[in-house]
């Protein structure tokens, strides 16, 4: 087995994105094939989930492929985003992926990587208060016991209160520096802005990093990390 890691996030799978749905998923039947150590998805693997029960056509070839790497020793990893925070323990069963927190520590040969979806970490104090609310762990079993058609209108009210979120948001550095020093870290790595990036800052004599990974709207864009470096990719 390599030691090659590779990390992707804000794939935003749905029924209507058929030929993404199809890239994807040729991405992990090509990673079978290859010497990888672990696959993390940071968050918005699907476009919207609206629970484990809820009918959804992408979901049972994902399901195969991610049970798939499963089988051949590749373990999955995956975090929440602000559109699949509903995924579940029946969901992770189905395909043998392991859920993580919000906030997940990698620690390779001589690094440490705090990987996060990134979206609590934006500037926007009011997408943050509606973020802490709709992500309170009463209100998420709450919508999960609603009927579906009562979770679709759900769906639709989140997708008009984050339309633009995205293109506009911007990372807090200082909230940022705080999540780091908390586990720490020097190394971010996180999704949501839909724009490959890396930023470094310094405060005091401490040095830190970020690397936001590209969004998968016209290519297959993911992190790999070997050797402790790592190596943004955005492929077609």
């Amino acid at each position: 087995m390599g030691k090659r890691i590779l990390l992707l996030a804000d794939v935003h799978l749905s029924d209507a994105t058929t030929e993404k749905n199809a890239r994807f998923i040729k991405f992990l039947d090509d990673i079978c094939a290859t010497q990888v150590s672990a696959l993390y998805i940071l968050g918005d693997l699907f476009d919207v989930w609206l629970g484990d029960d809820a009918p959804s056509e992408i979901a049972t070839p994902v399901k195969h492929a991610l049970k798939e790497l499963s089988h051949r020793g590749i373990p999955v990893f995956i975090q929440h985003g602000n559109r699949d925070f509903m995924l579940g323990m029946r969901f992770a069963n189905a395909c043998g992926v392991n859920l993580l927190p919000t906030a997940h520590v990698l620690q390779t040969a001589n690094c440490r990587w705090l990987l996060m979806h990134g979206d609590s970490l934006v500037a926007d104090r009011a997408y943050l208060r509606y973020r802490c609310f709709i992500r309170n762990p009463l209100v998420v079993a709450l919508a999960g016991c609603l009927p579906l058609s009562w979770r679709q209108t759900l769906a639709k009210k989140m997708r008009a209160a984050s339309k633009g979120d995205v293109i506009t948001a911007v990372i807090d550095a200082t909230r940022a520096e705080k999540v780091l020093r908390q586990y720490g870290c020097q190394r971010l790595l996180h999704g949501h802005l839909h724009q490959a990036q890396n930023v470094q800052w310094k405060v005091g004599a401490r040095e830190y990093q970020r690397w936001c990974l590209p969004a998968w709207d016209n290519g297959t864009g993911y992190a790999e990390i070997d050797d402790d470096k790592l190596q943004l990719v955005e492929g077609r």
